[in-house]
């Protein structure tokens, strides 16, 4: 079997296939802070997050450097035994799955709608990944 010898430009791509274009965009671009404001009733009963709305554009910075550090250890993960690739793996889904709460609290209308779906496929994407190559 052949290793990649650039694994970044095939992350990137499955990350487009996953996230689709929008979701890229917004791991990628810092997001205006009037857009990020939320609602003003920013929590969100069935998640069990609550986030006021003034705290929401630091919310969503964190979740955006919580992407570029799983994206690099799964870059770095991606030469390394099925152990380590796993713990990338898992660290990803952690990352997704906090920041899906946070786009749900801070985030209204269908910026909130189409970022929630596509960071809720690309977390049940990564499950699948996790059961089929680590046994989860």
């Amino acid at each position: 079997m052949k290793r990649l010898t650039r694994p970044l430009p095939l992350i990137a791509a499955t990350l487009m296939l996953m996230l689709g274009a929008a979701g890229v965009t917004a791991l990628v671009v810092p997001m205006p802070t009037d857009a990020a404001t939320g609602p003003a009733d920013a929590g969100t009963p069935d998640k069990g997050i609550a986030i006021a709305a003034a705290d929401c554009p630091d919310h969503i910075v964190a979740a955006s450097r919580g992407f570029s550090v799983t994206l690099a250890s799964l870059s770095e993960a991606a030469q390394a035994g099925a152990a380590k690739r796993c713990t990338a793996y898992r660290a990803h889904v952690v990352a997704l799955t906090s920041a899906r709460d946070i786009y749900a609290a801070c985030l209204s209308g269908f910026a909130r709608d189409d970022q929630v779906a596509q960071l809720e496929l690309a977390a049940r994407d990564w499950r699948s990944v996790i059961t089929g190559r680590c046994g989860d």
